[in-house]
């Protein structure tokens, strides 16, 4: 489904690129949809540090009912989580993060994927010790990405996105195989 959804979202994506009239703008489009943090400033944090104030206390609030529902449905339920109400809310969260994120870097890939999966192997199963630490370390893996982006292949610069998935994706192999064993 989720290769369905993404191969349509892509085409779209396509379709609104090769719409463009403008060299220069269909460039800066591509360039956001391979996920960059080159040229953002003071508007974009300004617009990130209010989003991020509002939703992150509701994600870290929300670590509790995130422990809750890893008992499954039934335990959560009997030790009164309201079960559709608390995944409604932890859903808005996530989506809200993600489309902070999204709106500001454009869809840097992978670094959802590898944060979190680092961040429990560093703390244990615990989700607020789990969401502070991915936090930390998904700025930490974006930076360098950048970085190593914008100088090891001077006088290019590639967009962020780029190296992440080129990081991410034998990550999610990994992963995958790990899981497969």
């Amino acid at each position: 489904m989720g290769v369905a959804i993404t191969t349509l979202g892509y085409a779209v994506v396509l379709g609104v690129i090769s719409a463009v009239d403008d060299i220069i703008h269909a460039s800066q489009l591509v360039t956001f949809i391979a996920g960059t943090v080159y040229g953002r400033g003071w508007p974009e944090f300004t617009a990130l540090i209010f989003w991020l104030a509002v939703l992150l206390p509701l994600a870290l609030l929300s670590a509790r009912d995130l422990d809750t529902l890893v008992l499954g449905d039934e335990t959560a339920g009997a030790l009164g989580l309201r079960i559709e109400a608390g995944r409604l809310r932890l859903l808005a969260t996530a989506a809200g993060l993600a489309g902070v994120a999204v709106a500001v870097a454009g869809p840097v890939g992978f670094v959802g994927l590898m944060a979190p999966h680092a961040a429990r192997r560093l703390v244990g199963g615990a989700h607020a010790a789990v969401l502070t630490t991915a936090m930390m370390l998904g700025g930490c893996l974006v930076l360098v990405a950048d970085a190593v982006a914008r100088t090891a292949f001077a006088p290019i610069d590639l967009p962020v996105g780029v190296l992440t998935a080129i990081v991410g994706a034998p990550y999610l192999l990994w992963l995958l195989a790990g899981r497969a064993r």
